[in-house]
């Protein structure tokens, strides 16, 4: 997680679990054990904070002219990727399937 972003839907900024020190990282690693174990993300994990961010050009008071941005929780988001590892060790997907896959170039796609 990249430093000096915004804050999340639970209101901790993107530094928070980087600085809690080995103890913090201790009782983070013990509750995901316990949600992977009952296999349930707590519900306020699964809200989010929608926020529009003008695109810098057209009509201020046009809809059209913002993008959406979403706050989700910091904590859901290093599950998330905890598993998207330990998943992409025991599945393995074709080489014929390039979307949202990691170090798969355009140039790769052209020449199938």
């Amino acid at each position: 997680m990249k430093n000096g972003k915004a804050a999340d839907a639970d209101d901790l900024p993107s530094e928070s679990w980087k600085l809690c020190g080995p103890a913090g990282i201790s009782w983070l690693t013990k509750l995901l054990n316990q949600i992977t174990a009952h296999k349930q993300i707590p519900w306020a994990w699964k809200t989010s904070i929608t926020i529009p961010i003008w695109k810098g050009k057209g009509d201020i008071a046009d809809c059209s002219t913002y993008r959406p941005i979403r706050l989700t929780s910091r904590t859901l988001k290093i599950l998330e990727r905890i598993m998207d590892a330990r998943l992409g060790d025991i599945i393995h997907i074709t080489d014929n399937r390039h979307g949202f896959r990691k170090r798969i170039v355009l140039i790769r796609m052209c020449d199938m």
